[in-house]
């Protein structure tokens, strides 16, 4: 059973694919509350054994609202404060943060302590590659990469912008390729070009 907001777009026809029983949220409600009291009755009406929910802050919200018998776990991918205060939304009724890694829950639990005991480290499965075999460069700086649509509402891109100030403001030197084509593209450029990211950042 997979929870997917408005718009669907690609994402829903590959669960599809897997066989999943996909759910579509609407977007069309006038308050916080009517949305999540329909997200609600639909976990009721489903009684899932387990919730996994991916950063989404109105299944957060729900988790206290819902069943004590239903397991629920939230992901934590990076750690960007926005997404460490939706696993921090409702934590008395978690039973699991998985954190992708060491420094995802290193940064959850500085921001809140009680949270170190329902943490655990579930890598993302993406080995780290052997590079003593590669030559050094000297190149004095880091280089960064995105690949992936240029869609802020599934991947985040202003959170990537906010990493990025983040680095140029700790005199990081680094430089950014973004690969992709999506409808944030033009939006995207306004961000760099604002923080002063332009000259540094590649689309």
């Amino acid at each position: 059973m997979v929870f997917i907001q408005y718009p669907i777009g690609a994402l829903y026809e590959e669960y599809k694919k897997t066989g999943s029983q996909v759910e579509v949220i609407p977007r069309n409600f006038r308050t916080k509350k009517q949305y999540i009291s329909y997200v609600v009755n639909r976990i009721i009406r489903i009684n899932p054994d387990i919730i996994i929910n991916n950063a989404v802050p109105v299944i957060q919200a729900t988790f206290s609202y819902i069943s004590q018998q239903i397991i629920k776990i939230s992901v934590l991918h990076n750690i960007l404060q926005n997404e460490i205060n939706i696993c921090l939304t409702n934590l008395n009724y978690e039973d699991r943060i998985v954190c992708v890694s060491e420094n995802c829950r290193n940064a959850l639990t500085n921001s809140c302590d009680r949270s170190f005991e329902k943490s655990c480290i579930i890598p993302v499965g993406i080995p780290v590659p052997d590079r003593t075999d590669v030559s050094e460069s000297n190149e004095n700086f880091i280089k960064l990469i995105f690949v992936g649509r240029l869609e802020n509402r599934q991947k985040n891109l202003v959170g990537i912008v906010n990493i990025l100030k983040a680095l140029k403001k700790g005199n990081m030197a680094f430089r950014m390729t973004f690969i992709g084509e999506g409808s944030f593209r033009a939006e995207l450029e306004e961000r760099l070009a604002e923080n002063g990211l332009s000259e540094q950042c590649d689309i």
